[in-house]
């Protein structure tokens, strides 16, 4: 065998071996059902807090003390997000939310949480100058806190019936294949954006890996929620956005990640295309199949 082919062999033999470590060290990082569900609940008590911090403190020294110290905020382009706040003077309103759905990592680090919202311009004012749904990514910090590290979201009408407050109780941990690993998830989660894109995207493989308890935000529309609702709201158009992930990330077990970037829609305002920025999770499913949990899309 030449000295080439011998190297390359090696190589294949090291990449081989380094992905079965990352494997096994995931599968180490997979914390019990009982952690998972006290990660949980304690991400939903970190959500209430922020919620409650903002009505108290108002809305800029609550995002700051809760959001992560890389964080990202969409203003409406993706910005760092404890930057563009302490460069700004806080602004006026009461902001308002409550969770209604969360999901949570197998290795309990990586997590998302949704629901909907409404600003007031004072405290006391009893309709909202705007409501919306919000959609947060949080990342456990090295000292257990929960932190925000991508925030999102869009106005909407308010329900006609309040929204009901997550049961963290109904939550069951995930179930993984064998051999989860989180080794190259991240660029393969943008090349999924990558290839539903534009002229490449094909509804019925967009549509075969939708979650069954996903839900899609859009602006001026109620959350879509659950598969057949998300794949009634792509029927009815916007599945051919041009994508153009710019950034994504996974839990330590690989069960987890996100991606966000720009889209372009085929719509055209004076003759130039409509743009925007979209965020969405995945999640691996047993059969190792991954599927969109949720996603928000904004032009």
């Amino acid at each position: 065998m030449s000295e080439r082919a011998t190297g390359i062999t090696m190589l294949c033999c090291s990449a081989l071996i380094i992905t079965q470590l990352c494997a096994i060290a995931a599968a180490q990082r997979i914390v019990s059902a009982d952690e998972w569900h006290a990660s949980l609940r304690a991400l939903v008590a970190s959500e209430l807090s922020f919620a409650q911090a903002a009505g108290e403190k108002g809305i800029r020294d609550a995002f700051l003390a809760y959001l992560a110290d890389d964080s990202v905020l969409f203003r409406p382009h993706p910005v760092a997000g404890k930057k563009w706040l302490l460069d700004r003077p806080a602004a006026p309103g009461v902001l308002s939310w409550y969770p209604v759905a969360a999901d949570l990592s197998a290795s309990g680090d990586l997590s998302y949480t949704t629901g909907p919202y409404e600003l007031r311009k004072q405290a006391g004012d009893k309709n909202p100058a705007s409501t919306g749904n919000y959609f947060s990514i949080w990342k456990k910090q090295a000292n257990d806190d929960w932190k925000v590290l991508i925030d999102f979201g869009c106005a909407s009408p308010s329900a006609r019936n309040p929204l009901l407050a997550i049961d963290v109780s109904q939550a069951r941990p995930p179930v993984l294949p064998r051999g989860t690993t989180p080794v190259g998830i991240p660029s393969r989660l943008m090349q999924l954006d990558r290839e539903w894109s534009g002229e490449n995207a094909v509804l019925a493989e967009i549509q075969a890996h939708i979650g069954e308890t996903a839900r899609f935000l859009r602006a001026n529309k109620q959350p879509a929620v659950g598969a057949a609702h998300v794949r009634a709201l792509l029927d009815a158009g916007g599945w051919r956005n041009v994508l153009a992930p710019l950034q994504s990330g996974v839990a330590i077990s690989g069960d987890l990640g996100y991606t966000y970037g720009s889209l372009k829609s085929g719509k055209s305002i004076g003759g130039e295309p409509e743009t925007g920025y979209y965020l969405r999770v995945w999640k691996l499913q047993p059969t190792g199949l991954w599927k969109i949990a949720i996603e928000v899309a904004v032009l």
